[in-house]
């Protein structure tokens, strides 16, 4: 009983500072802590899912997606509830579940499975895709949040509230020392923009709403600001840049879920001192990508960690082209999941400009059923595992080259769809001076192998002279 009072109170505490347009914005709180919220009039439900938390109906939205350039538009469920430990989640669909993956697979999930409809156990924070034929993109996603125990006040000065309800907002100018709160069943029409500002949070697990415009724009824009925390929101069906950090410092996104056929997904350009984590995106354009495209600054202190990448298009973890600056170094990528990899590479780094890119890490890197020939309709591989290039290229503006030096992947598990082609990689150095120097793979395996040279990756190594050191390691024998 004392459970479900405290669940009780949780909930009504959002009720009673919603702002809503429409009559009642109920929040449903279970015995088990589980908080659903319901959507608000006027927004499209999923014609293909229907969900259950703990036997509590769930709304299901429906945004837009698109795999590959030459495919059409779909369409994607998405379903969001809090919890304070677990639920049980059922999914059911208008087609058999029967061949249904929950991805990514490394959460081990074991679905019960009964014809057209699945259930399983999902843990608070989790983020999971089911996709009823194994492999394609008519799915639906889940996003499990943690309970959000603390919510800032609605009447407090320094904080922009948005309860539940559809808030058509533009273009909301930002100042320093502000908090932004997305409440669960909140849906945000508009984009935040902040330039100079300092001290500035958006938290919550509503969401930011972009399936109604006409013009490319960005969810989130940030430019020359300083201690940002960015925590919970949803972005959702947008078709413009997602969200896009210039020259910032000391900022930290965390549990943010992008769904939709957005471009570019986290954008960090110039910046320093950053940290992704908690994060899935799905878009079409690169999912996670470093650079500095204007010449503004270098790039340094970059952390990426246990995210989940759905890649449509172009690279899932990318740093570059534009690196129009001295150096780019120390960047992490660690403990993720790229579930999808249709575009161009699931992991790249591109040096067009002058930068040395160098000290980067790449740890613990899952990639599932990659199929190298998805995105072109003949046989020629169209996505890479690894893309290593120094080289011209339409997005640099600068003269004048760069080196890629001490790259590090430290175990890359590749799965490729069962028979798919075997995927490729490829080095491509410029001249003598401007070289891939020094990458060191340690335990990187394919399909189970462990890849021991380049032969066994089938990596492409172009003007050889250009591209030297490059090491195997197994330190995973028994």
């Amino acid at each position: 009983m004392r459970t479900f009072t405290i669940s009780l109170l949780i909930a009504l505490s959002f009720s009673l500072f919603a702002k809503s347009t429409f009559k009642k914005a109920k929040v449903t709180a279970t015995s088990a802590q589980v908080i659903l919220y319901p959507a608000p009039a006027g927004m499209a439900a999923s014609p293909d899912y229907s969900v259950t938390v703990n036997g509590q109906q769930a709304f299901v939205y429906t945004t837009k997606v698109r795999t590959c350039v030459h495919r059409p538009v779909r369409a994607m469920g998405m379903s969001y509830f809090d919890c304070n430990e677990s639920a049980s989640v059922t999914v059911n669909a208008n087609v058999s579940m029967e061949n249904a993956v929950i991805r990514p697979k490394s959460y081990g999930i074991k679905p019960v499975i009964n014809g057209k409809s699945l259930t399983f156990t999902l843990r608070k924070n989790q983020k999971v895709t089911i996709e009823p034929n194994g492999y394609d993109y008519d799915a639906i996603a889940i996003f499990a949040n943690a309970l959000d125990a603390n919510p800032p006040q609605e009447n407090d000065p320094n904080v922009i509230y948005y309860g539940p309800g559809i808030h058509n907002v533009g273009v909301v100018k930002l100042s320093s020392n502000k908090t932004v709160y997305l409440a669960g069943g909140s849906v945000v029409r508009g984009r935040f923009d902040a330039s100079g500002v300092n001290n500035l949070k958006i938290l919550g697990h509503g969401m930011i709403d972009h399936s109604q415009d006409t013009i490319e724009s960005r969810f989130i824009r940030l430019h020359k600001c300083s201690n940002v925390v960015v925590d919970g929101p949803i972005l959702f069906d947008g078709w413009g840049g997602a969200f896009n950090s210039l020259t910032c410092n000391n900022v930290s996104i965390s549990d943010v879920k992008l769904v939709g056929k957005s471009a570019d997904g986290i954008s960090m350009d110039a910046c320093k001192n950053y940290l992704v984590e908690n994060c899935f995106i799905r878009n079409h354009d690169d999912a996670i990508v470093v650079k500095s495209k204007y010449g503004v600054g270098d790039v340094r202190g970059i952390t990426v960690r246990n995210c989940i990448i759905w890649s449509d298009r172009a690279q899932a973890l990318e740093i570059g082209f534009e690196l129009q600056t001295a150096l780019v170094d120390s960047i992490s990528f660690k403990n993720i999941d790229i579930i999808h990899a249709y575009g161009n590479n699931a992991i790249s780094i591109h040096n067009g400009s002058q930068a040395v890119v160098c000290d980067i890490l790449f740890e613990d890197i899952r990639i599932e059923d990659l199929d190298a020939t998805y995105c072109k309709p003949v046989s020629t591989p169209s996505t890479y595992i690894l893309l290593l290039e120094i080289g011209k290229s339409k997005w640099s503006k600068t003269g004048g080259q760069g080196n890629i030096q001490n790259i590090y992947f430290k175990n890359l598990c590749v799965t490729t769809k069962p028979g798919s082609q075997f995927p490729v990689s490829s080095f491509v150095g410029y001249d003598a001076d401007h070289t891939v120097d020094t990458v060191t793979f340690e335990n990187f395996t394919i399909d189970g192998k462990v890849i021991k040279n380049i032969t066994d990756g089938n990596i492409e190594v172009k003007s050889t002279d250009f591209v030297k050191n490059i090491t195997f390691l197994n330190t995973n024998k028994k």
